[in-house]
């Protein structure tokens, strides 16, 4: 199923960052011809800041914002989403994303 979004030519996070490349191959008959694949993003709240992302699901939005393995919970909707489950929860455009991360210290 394709992502739900629009095609723009914004930047995720900044403008340092580089979007995830899903697609860079080279045609293998013609020389210097190369594929290129058209990002998809959608604009949701994390943090309750307006974010563009090129995630389908929370897996891939874990990875896209470098999440760590441990010690990270996640809210959509505001709903706690297992970690058992991040791969099988699809994120919709403008969904409310809440993410928790915990801190030693006092």
């Amino acid at each position: 199923m394709p992502a739900q979004g629009k095609v723009t030519s914004d930047l995720p996070h900044g403008k340092n960052k580089q979007p995830r490349v899903v697609n860079d191959s080279v045609c293998p008959t013609i020389r210097g011809c190369f594929i290129y694949t058209l990002f998809i993003y959608m604009d949701i709240n994390i943090n309750s800041k307006k974010t563009s992302i090129t995630s389908t699901n929370l897996q891939e939005l874990a990875q896209e914002m470098s999440l760590p393995e441990k010690g990270v919970a996640v809210a959509i909707n505001n709903q706690m989403i297992p970690r058992t489950e991040w791969a099988n929860t699809p994120i919709a455009e403008g969904a409310d994303v809440i993410i928790i991360k915990a801190a030693c210290g006092g």
